[in-house]
């Protein structure tokens, strides 16, 4: 390891210890977890697919791990810190170093819109985050269930919220009027139901289409930084945490 190395990971360290959460009495608990991470600095790595992520526009990742209450902190690079976010999907999140002024928070285990079953927890979050920061923004896609996902926070109020689960045929958000970003993207969808007086032909009409992946990548990459990209930007290397995800948001998956 050379010494640029050596002083990245010590400051990492340091780091840890100051944004390591506090136990409801106010006492520091230690980071601790099983999970095999390198805390190697290395440059960003794309990621998207079958995954959910926060993109914050802010250069304080503290921040924002205080404000989502995250537990067990641990430094990891963007390589093991993504393979934590897919192998501990239900339970663990990574959070990125700040990347063109842009802070990404990735996993499954974030906090989701819910159902008919499950409460909408996702959104309590947006706000919170909100309240700290301007731009705020969600994405979730995962092509097994065609659950497809995409909301923003601007200065503090949740302008615009969609999200459409193709198991069930159920639109679960559809808060606030399409974007210009979304509209220049033909996000022309189907409802859940045909409009009264098309019946049947309605699912025939060649003007719409069911919600898929990409266009979760293409929203992402219009609202903030597409995650397919990272790899491609000129940025120094760096590290991030992984992080425990709030029990609360965990029964929810």
């Amino acid at each position: 390891m050379d010494l640029t190395s050596l002083a990245v990971s010590v400051v990492v360290v340091i780091l840890v210890v100051l944004v390591m959460h506090r136990s409801k009495e106010g006492t520091v608990v230690p980071a601790t977890s099983s999970l095999a991470l390198d805390a190697t600095p290395d440059s960003p790595m794309g990621f998207g697919y079958k995954n959910a992520w926060f993109a914050i526009k802010t250069d304080d990742p503290g921040g924002v791990i205080e404000t989502l209450g995250l537990e067990e902190l641990l430094p990891a690079n963007w390589c093991s810190g993504l393979t934590a976010s897919y192998d501990h999907y239900d339970t663990h999140v990574f959070v990125s170093p700040s990347v063109e002024g842009w802070v990404f928070v990735v996993g499954a285990a974030l906090a989701d819109c819910g159902d008919s079953r499950r409460p909408d927890r996702c959104t309590p979050v947006l706000e919170a985050l909100g309240q700290r920061y301007d731009s705020v923004f969600f994405f979730a896609t995962h092509r097994v269930v065609e659950f497809h996902a995409w909301a923003r926070v601007d200065r503090g109020r949740i302008t615009r919220a969609y999200a459409w689960l193709g198991e069930t045929g159920v639109t679960l958000w559809n808060r606030g009027d399409q974007t210009e970003e979304e509209r220049a993207l033909d996000f022309d969808f189907f409802a859940d139901e045909p409009p009264e007086g098309e019946g049947d032909a309605y699912w025939d009409r060649d003007d719409l289409r069911f919600p898929g992946e990409e266009d979760v990548i293409r929203i992402a990459g219009e609202w903030s930084l597409s995650p397919l990209a990272l790899d491609t930007m000129d940025v120094p290397e760096c590290v991030g945490y992984v992080g425990q995800v709030p029990l609360i948001w965990r029964d929810n998956h």
